[in-house]
């Protein structure tokens, strides 16, 4: 029998033995994370891997962090809203801890539920794409799901001022990995709440923009808002 399974398995094309794979690993996740914590619905379950196991096939092993961090929560864990900007749609996340999410490709058609910080994360956003610097630096953020080099990453980073720029390596020296920069960019890359943990500040020691995880026209759109191009 498992003879003949291995050999179906071989037979099969990369692309489905590739889906095989991906479900074997969100079948992993939901054990590993059979905490207090993942005690939700099973239709919360079921929208979260619909949408996640979509967006694994795109962007690799990086959605399969996002389902184990939101696996780990309840839906009520969460309240949202949503910003219209000239730029586009945010979503908001925030939960008990902090502000969890600010992504700059948003998806909610609607805000659920109230929270007093989303209510000053949003009034202060409006403020920020008028052209007025704000200063999210003292904003709780929820670091649910990040590793420690992480957390000391985004630290660093959410302290660099309106209008100002350091690079990976800068940032690397001041956590004390000065090595460690192509790490930082990765560490930067999971970063879920854009403009609060202002990574579109951090470029390249040459110069160069770098990398930017809701896309480099948002980066520049960000760059110039703040008159840093």
């Amino acid at each position: 029998m498992l003879l003949s399974r291995a050999k179906a398995f071989g037979d099969m094309n990369t692309h489905k033995k590739r889906r095989i794979r991906i479900e074997a690993k969100v079948v992993e996740l939901l054990l590993v994370l059979d905490t207090p914590r993942a005690n939700h619905s099973h239709l919360w379950t079921r929208k979260i891997l619909t949408k996640s196991y979509k967006d694994f096939v795109s962007s690799k092993e990086k959605s399969i962090l996002i389902v184990g961090i939101l696996l780990g929560m309840k839906e009520g864990d969460l309240v949202s809203k949503v910003l219209k900007t000239q730029f586009g749609r945010i979503d908001l996340r925030a939960s008990d801890h902090g502000l969890f999410e600010l992504s700059l490709n948003g998806r909610l058609r609607k805000g659920i539920g109230d929270n007093r910080l989303l209510d000053k994360v949003r009034m202060d956003l409006e403020r920020y794409f008028t052209g007025e610097p704000v200063d999210f630096s003292d904003l709780k953020l929820d670091t649910f799901g990040y590793t420690p080099f992480e957390r000391d990453v985004l630290a660093a980073t959410k302290q660099i001022p309106y209008g100002k720029t350091k690079s990976y390596k800068d940032i690397a020296e001041e956590i004390g990995r000065p090595k460690a920069f192509r790490a930082v960019g990765n560490a930067l890359g999971k970063n879920r709440t854009a403009i609060v943990v202002p990574c579109q500040r951090v470029i390249s020691s040459g110069g160069d923009l770098g990398g930017f995880g809701a896309g480099i026209e948002w980066k520049k759109r960000l760059l110039r808002l703040e008159g840093i191009l």
